[in-house]
């Protein structure tokens, strides 16, 4: 039986006295009457989510171990379990929905092992009712990151029974697991939804699994432990100063809490190796440091000098660190796999620039998955810092139709979607240059390849030249889009407006937009569009900038 601390002396039976209780995700508090008789038909449907995950009551467990005192909800615990129960039959609203099980199903077991207590008859069916009806209502239809989930889940909970069905789900989870895995994770390490926050969130899982199964199968899987160390790496390769991630697609920092801290799980896990963990995650490696088990797998050595280019070809991102904390990351590539688009953003040949780890030019990024106007601009192009194209005999319509490298629509969906037909980085003198180009343009017989370099002067700013050429056989109108961080002062805007007006007769637009970090958080900044017109034939729109190293101050 897996044994972990017991703290069941904080837990309260009493009642009569929990009159409400209030929860704060993506940002927004709610204050909800106790019982909790309807947990659906919430404002929003991915704050009604978050409800029904139960992730919020790890986080209450990782206050416990932290050994800090009995923190105010605690109590409600045992009442909360039993109200979901009791206000939640079976195959009716989001509770039952395949994502919610997986994330529920999981915390459940976390809790009742931590507080045995808990286990109580009643909670255990439901635990085991709610993982046959995953069994046999997995998304397997949409794959990416929920199938991986459904299949984690399905592994863990066969593992907490005794039976011929928990085998039979253990069986067929493990062999799925495998096969998806070969299949969802790329050559380069990186996950096929090409998203930052939905890599890390799933290496989480997958070492917390193999920690599950070498605990109770005495075994590690060397397919496992390949995969984890394929992933670990990526995350090192992408992993931006100050701690931050590429936000590339949907990629919300909120979706998970540390990269720091699950990659240090990871190499926990790999080497077998004790690293300063939040108390969860070290209460789960503890259950395999005295594992006898041979480590079949290499130890993990982690990434020390990522100056200059790296590549990461299969995920279609490239980093360009030229010293001084610089750091480009450009994208184009593969934006999604053919039957997931559920996180796809139309950003390809788009660019982002960080200094010290604080954006310089930023893409808007991801704020919330409600199907409302924002959502949609999160999603298009305009949102990235990038050019688009429209046929200029199309212009005297009343909107124009800007060409997408992805056509997304509503708030997963995408219709035809761009691929990448060239793709170079290379290192000239002090130069650090990459280029792209892909069959956005390809249905009006257009071509348009996007070059940047970068390199530093003697006293540490950025000489940045961004080239976008066009080859097409009509006219074109075009609109070229510079996003700045919160906290870049327009004046770095200056140059680029001087040279698209005097060189190639091009309008301008500052205007007042926003930045995401997460979930519910937007943040005011601005943004320029360049407009101009191109004739028929090879053009070419040349940006040379110098961004001085004081532009986040």
């Amino acid at each position: 039986m897996l044994e972990l601390a017991n703290y069941n002396y904080f837990l309260d039976k009493e009642h009569k006295k929990l009159n409400k209780i209030s929860f704060k995700f993506l940002n927004v508090r709610e204050d909800l009457e106790l019982p909790i008789k309807d947990w659906n038909n919430k404002s929003s449907r991915l704050w009604q989510f978050n409800l029904h995950y139960f992730d919020w009551s790890r986080s209450w467990l990782e206050e416990i171990l932290l050994e800090k005192k009995q923190i105010k909800y605690l109590k409600y615990l045992p009442h909360l379990i039993d109200n979901w129960i009791d206000f939640n039959p079976i195959s009716k609203g989001d509770g039952w929905h395949s994502y919610t099980l997986s994330l529920r199903i999981r915390n459940w077991i976390l809790l009742f092992r931590f507080f045995p207590e808990l286990a109580t008859k009643k909670r255990l069916n439901s635990l085991w009712i709610q993982t046959c009806w995953l069994y046999s209502h997995p998304e397997k239809c949409h794959g990416g990151n929920h199938w991986l989930e459904n299949i984690i889940s399905l592994i863990i909970s066969s593992l907490q029974f005794n039976s011929i069905k928990s085998e039979e789900i253990y069986e067929y989870a493990i062999i799925s697991l495998k096969e998806e895995l070969d299949s969802q994770i790329l050559k380069d390490g990186g996950h096929q939804e090409r998203s930052a926050s939905y890599h890390i969130l799933l290496l989480d899982r997958l070492t917390e699994l193999a920690i599950i199964i070498e605990y109770f199968k005495q075994e590690r899987p060397f397919w496992l432990i390949e995969k984890i160390h394929l992933m670990v790496e990526w995350i090192e390769i992408a992993s931006l100063e100050k701690g931050r991630m590429p936000r590339f697609n949907d990629s919300p920092n909120n979706l998970y809490e540390s990269n720091t801290d699950i990659l240090n799980f990871a190499k926990s896990f790999l080497n077998k190796e004790r690293k300063i963990l939040t108390p969860v995650r070290d209460n789960l490696i503890d259950l395999i440091f005295s594992n006898e088990i041979k480590n079949n797998s290499n130890r993990y050595i982690s990434i020390d000098n990522k100056l200059g280019i790296r590549e990461l070809k299969d995920t279609g991102w490239y980093f360009l660190r030229p010293g001084s904390s610089w750091e480009l990351v450009f994208k184009n590539g593969t934006p999604c796999p053919k039957h997931q688009a559920a996180h796809v953003h139309s950003d390809q040949l788009t660019f982002d620039l960080f200094f010290k780890g604080a954006p310089v030019f930023a893409e808007v990024g991801t704020s919330g998955y409600e199907n409302i106007s924002e959502r949609l601009y999160e999603r298009s192009g305009e949102a990235h810092n990038l050019i688009q194209f429209a046929i200029k005999s199309d212009f005297n319509k009343k909107k124009i139709n800007w060409i997408e490298s992805v056509e997304v629509w509503k708030s997963f969906r995408a219709a035809r979607k761009s691929q990448s037909l060239f793709n170079k980085s290379l290192k000239i003198n002090n130069k650090l240059v990459v280029s792209g180009e892909n069959d956005s343009l390809k249905k009006i017989n257009a071509a348009h390849r996007r070059e940047i370099s970068i390199s530093l002067d003697i006293d540490g700013n950025l000489d940045f030249v961004l080239i976008d050429q066009i080859s097409s056989r009509i006219d074109l109108y075009w609109r070229q889009w510079w996003h700045l961080g919160p906290k870049v002062d327009k004046k770095v805007l200056k140059n680029i407006i001087k040279i698209a007006e005097e060189k190639y007769g091009a309008k301008h637009t500052i205007c007042e937009t926003y930045y995401s970090e997460g979930f519910g958080i937007r943040e005011k900044r601005l943004s320029l569009c360049l407009t101009g017109e191109i004739s028929s034939g090879i053009k070419k729109i040349e940006i040379p900038v110098k961004i001085k190293n004081n532009c986040n101050a």
